[in-house]
């Protein structure tokens, strides 16, 4: 079994659909904690998002931050639930949001990691991670 994942969805959303969006973003939110292994679910406005990274004036950017028990957990969501929570509900603003993933995998092992953990031990309590180069591995991909 993996350690703890943090899955991200990184959203561009045009500005005449913003409210409408995140109104509907937020049970959404709350459904994907019924997937087995989700823990948590924040919503994060994006300050320092520019329009360039979607290729529109006015875009906003927001950040859906779910936390993972493990890789493993995520998998099955992705293999299981993803196309149905992707589609549920967000068709009506097709091309009007951009939307990409991206999952930070704690590496649990190494000199490094428990230099780190010994500052800052990682439990479910204290959900501040301090990262390590040699503990972040990042996949990134978009979603649609």
């Amino acid at each position: 079994m993996s350690g703890p994942v943090v899955y991200e969805v990184n959203l561009a959303i045009g500005p005449k659909i913003v409210d409408q969006y995140i109104s509907g973003l937020k049970p959404h939110m709350d459904e994907m904690k019924a997937f087995h292994g989700f823990s948590t679910a924040s919503l994060y406005k994006h300050e320092y998002f520019t329009s360039s990274e979607s290729g529109g004036g006015g875009w906003v950017g927001y950040v859906a931050s779910y936390n993972v028990d493990n890789m493993e957990n995520l998998q099955l969501y992705f293999d299981q639930g993803a196309k149905r929570m992707r589609g549920n509900g967000f068709q009506q603003f097709t091309g009007k949001f951009r939307a990409w993933i991206r999952v930070l995998h704690l590496k649990i092992s190494g000199k490094c990691h428990d230099e780190y953990n010994k500052a800052t031990p990682l439990t479910k309590e204290n959900r501040v991670f301090f990262l390590c180069p040699c503990q972040l591995r990042v996949y990134d991909r978009d979603l649609f």
